[in-house]
This record gives C-alpha cells, structure tokens and sequence, in this order.
C-alpha cells in the first residue's frame, strides 16, 4: 500500500504515457466537484447590430400595437355615434359585445398594418 500525495494525482485530462498498468482512485465525482459547479453555461453572443435591430423590432412592434388599439378604439366611438345616419356600415350593430367588436378591430387593423 502506498499513500497518495501530490506526486501521485492525474488530473482530469491528463494522459498517461509509458507504463504497464496503473492503480486508480476516483474521489470527488459527479455533480459536487469543484470544477463542475465553477462551471457556468456560455454567455449569450449577440453582437451590437443584432441588439440594435432587436430593439427597434420591438419598438415597431410596440409602436404597430399602439396604433391598431387606438384606431380600433376611434372606430368603434365613430360607429357609436353616427349608426343612425350610416346604417348600412353596421349590419351586426345589435350583435356581440363592445369588447368582442374591438378584438375584431384590433384583428382587422393588424391585418392592415402588417
């Protein structure tokens, strides 16, 4: 029996060269070693033009948004007040919610805009 020491250790990726069989002691495997949980995942690489072009993405998709709410809004007070002048614009005018005909808008206008 000989003690293990310093001089005894190979690391993890070492190669052992030039010998005819060797002893082996695996300690600190698995999940609960040093190096495993020093480890961390890669960061993300995404260059500035790729930042730049996911924010305006945003900002217009933001923006599209905004518009087609506010138009499907107007619409709706604009067909509120002027139904009974223009009855032949509003066929379902008695038919569905307020909410139901403003999702129907929102889909119309983002149809359009898109």
């Amino acid at each position: 029996m000989r003690p293990c020491g310093i001089k005894n250790l190979l690391l993890r990726g070492c190669t052992l060269k030039n010998t005819r069989h060797v002893y082996g002691v695996v300690i600190y495997t698995g999940a609960q070693t040093k190096i495993f949980m020093n480890s961390k995942p890669a960061p993300r690489k995404v260059s500035k033009m790729m930042q730049m072009m996911n924010y305006l993405l945003y900002t217009v998709f933001a923006f599209q948004m905004t518009i087609i709410c506010l138009y499907s809004a107007l619409f709706l007070s604009w067909m509120n007040n002027n139904e009974d002048v223009l009855q032949y614009l509003n066929m379902e005018s008695k038919s569905g919610s307020v909410a139901w005909k403003f999702i129907i808008q929102v889909c119309t206008y983002w149809v359009a805009y898109s």
